[in-house]
């Protein structure tokens, strides 16, 4: 892939302390145009390292039942928008 192009997709990463896998997530993916780090209330530095990658980091609490932080991507959420 050229770099520097962007591919018109969103890509949703659910996580919950993931500082040490999380950098290297999205490094993985420097191609995708729209990032967003759905994080469960992480008590680690997952949402700096997010938005050091430009991701838009949208805090979830998961309070049982639905929807889970899967889901929450499915469809049209108010984040998205």
């Amino acid at each position: 892939m050229t770099k520097g192009i962007k591919v018109p997709i969103s890509l949703l990463v659910p996580c919950k302390n993931e500082e040490a896998n999380l950098d290297r997530c999205l490094q993985s993916v420097p191609w995708v145009a729209e990032i967003f780090v759905v994080d469960s209330n992480s008590n680690d530095k997952t949402s700096e390292i997010a938005e050091l990658h430009g991701a838009k980091v949208v805090q979830f609490e998961y309070k049982g039942g639905w929807p889970k932080e899967k889901e929450l991507g499915i469809g049209k959420p108010a984040f998205l928008q």
